[in-house]
């Protein structure tokens, strides 16, 4: 009850009764098909619903699938990106697949607010490319074709 309502107001509507529910009406009998049919179209929208969320979340999945997958392929953890973005920045909102330049420049964000250092391109190795100063005198072809008095 509200402030504005008088206690004779609510004792009032209190007291009136509502009408039986099993009258015999001919109205009724029409009504029991028209609400059998209400009914099944009720649980056919409710199964509707539940298939659309079921697939929402399958989409989702896959939206983060693919966007985890980019983020180990530029070596930062997928749990970088998450902390500085949101999923709905990274998708492309009129096609709803995942925006590949967004989620590279969440990486870079990731990178530059969580101070993750990039992995340099290939290994070093300082002594790669050069020939040593003298050259091995073991020849195998050499050898494979002196006469066997000379081995």
């Amino acid at each position: 009850m509200s402030d504005r309502e008088s206690p004779q107001r609510a004792e009032e509507l209190e007291t009136l009764e509502t009408p039986p529910a099993d009258t015999d009406d001919a109205a009724d009998t029409d009504d029991t098909g028209g609400n059998r049919e209400a009914a099944r179209y009720r649980t056919e929208r409710n199964a509707a619903r539940q298939e659309r969320d079921r697939q929402a979340v399958q989409l989702e999945t896959i939206q983060r699938d693919t966007i985890e997958t980019i983020c180990r392929a530029a070596h930062v953890e997928p749990k970088a990106v998450w902390v500085t973005t949101n999923l709905a920045d990274l998708i492309d909102p009129d096609t709803g697949v995942v925006d590949r330049t967004a989620v590279n420049a969440a990486i870079e964000k990731a990178r530059q607010e969580l101070g993750i250092a990039p992995i340099g391109k290939g290994a070093y190795a300082p002594g790669a490319g050069r020939t040593p100063a003298t050259i091995p005198d073991n020849n195998s072809w050499k050898d494979a074709f002196k006469p066997k008095s000379r081995r």
